[in-house]
């Protein structure tokens, strides 16, 4: 998936580093003024030291710097430390895919405005 997605030219890409190596990962994608975060990854020993949000909040800066307005993210309704994390960087519930993801597992629609 990534590297289909880095192929498109609205496609980007941002590290994380820590100790000179890659720590976490983030991938978007922007088309006229929107943009939807397609995955992020912080590694485990990494996990909780703010990186995750260090690469959301740099996202966000790069998106409003494009004139981007909106952001949308799907994730795990499960994936509590994700949800948390994004409300945290300002990412409000705009719906649900009920067992999007199985039985019970719903996927959580959220967004964010950039002007915020």
């Amino acid at each position: 998936m990534i590297a289909e997605a880095l192929d498109r030219p609205e496609s980007s890409m941002l590290c994380a580093c820590a100790d000179d190596r890659i720590v976490g990962y983030a991938l978007y994608r922007h088309v006229l003024d929107e943009a939807e975060l397609l995955r992020i990854a912080v590694s485990e020993e990494a996990r909780r030291s703010g990186h995750g949000a260090l690469l959301v909040g740099a996202i966000i800066d790069e998106c409003r710097s494009r004139g981007v307005a909106t952001i949308h993210l799907e994730v795990n309704g499960a994936n509590h430390a994700a949800i948390a994390l994004y409300a945290r960087c300002g990412f409000a519930e705009a719906g649900r895919r009920k067992n999007y993801y199985g039985a019970g597992e719903h996927a959580l629609l959220m967004v964010r405005d950039t002007a915020l």
